[in-house]
């Protein structure tokens, strides 16, 4: 049987990792001409008129960032290794996309070695005379991606992932102090 201070300490844990989750975990951008949608996202900004999104339009996104790298960028189906990093993102089409061609979908991927050189990632689409920039919850290494609209000259041109490494912001340093002196509050309790 579990004592009362094992349980409070679960459920300290739990807290603890409950605030690092995103609630969202899906986002879409746009207007009725030119829609981006990503799943294992929590935001997204763009949309119909957005040129091809450069390391000052991703440093926007992330206001806090100490430096911000494109990582491997998508084009034609052709990856590419960017910042002198091996080939760590993947983008498949559905069967009924093709590159150059609005609407498109499909999954993208992730390598599981990024989340242990960046803290946080965004993923960028670029459509002809659109685009939209992502930002992806942390940890995620695969996610679904579409672009739908009524317009035209959206075609698929590339899909980048950037890395980005930040200061923490000051809440999620304060939800960490929380739990961690609730959990030193339950072992000096349970010593006595």
């Amino acid at each position: 049987m579990l004592s009362k201070f094992s349980r409070l300490e679960m459920l300290f844990t739990f807290l603890i990792l409950v605030s690092m989750v995103f609630s969202v975990q899906a986002a879409t951008c746009g207007t009725d001409e030119f829609t981006a949608s990503s799943t294992s996202t929590s935001a997204c900004t763009g949309g119909p008129g957005t040129k091809n999104p450069q390391e000052a339009d991703v440093k926007d996104v992330f206001p806090s960032a100490q430096q911000v790298d494109m990582v491997t960028e998508i084009e034609d189906g052709d990856a590419t290794a960017k910042s002198g990093l091996p080939v760590l993102f993947s983008v498949n089409l559905s069967s009924n996309s093709s590159w150059g061609q609005y609407p498109s979908n499909g999954t993208w991927a992730i390598d599981q070695q990024f989340w242990n050189i960046f803290e946080s990632a965004a993923i960028t689409i670029h459509g002809g005379k659109g685009a939209a920039i992502f930002t992806v919850v942390p940890g995620s290494i695969q996610g679904e991606w579409s672009i739908t609209g009524t317009g035209k000259g959206y075609g698929l041109s590339n899909i980048k992932l950037w890395g980005v490494n930040k200061v923490p912001e000051p809440s999620v340093l304060a939800l960490f102090s929380i739990g961690f002196a609730g959990l030193v509050y339950i072992r000096r309790k349970r010593a006595k």
